[in-house]
């Protein structure tokens, strides 16, 4: 089966009532409360929250990097919002689970080490507080 829609063809009404129901991309009518919906939904909120991040970061390594997973969240939605997969064109596989993996492991890393130098300095920066404290609350109580 092909699917032969156009963008231009969807629309995003359908003025019939819901009656707390949704189709999902093959069709398939499901409640809205179904557990694909907001797994799809959740996928989506992802999707943008990695756009607005990408947005924000000048590093084109990294932004290409943000692009090819949002272009893999698109398919992950897809498969989440069909249950006939056979009319995808494309499909998740070991492979994209793999690379995602080994991408959030190198980065993890990364982050770490930040986290621990940013630690390091908020102890330092409490301590000299902690110091000065007592200065400073005498200080604005003269003032």
């Amino acid at each position: 089966m092909t699917d032969n829609r156009k963008p231009e063809d969807m629309i995003v009404y359908t003025r019939t009532g819901d009656k707390g129901k949704t189709s999902l991309y093959d069709t398939t009518n499901v409640y809205k409360d179904n557990i694909r919906v907001e797994a799809y939904g959740t996928i989506d909120e992802l999707n943008s929250a990695l756009g607005i991040a990408k947005h924000y970061i000048d590093d084109h390594k990294v932004q290409d990097l943000i692009h090819g997973i949002q272009r893999k969240l698109f398919d992950v939605g897809a498969e989440l919002a069909t249950e006939d997969t056979s009319i995808l064109i494309t499909r998740i596989e070991e492979d994209d689970v793999k690379f995602l993996e080994d991408t959030i492991d190198h980065y993890l890393q990364f982050l770490r080490r930040q986290i621990i130098l940013l630690f390091q300095e908020t102890i330092r920066k409490v301590h000299i507080f902690t110091l000065l404290g007592p200065f400073v609350v005498v200080l604005s109580v003269t003032l």
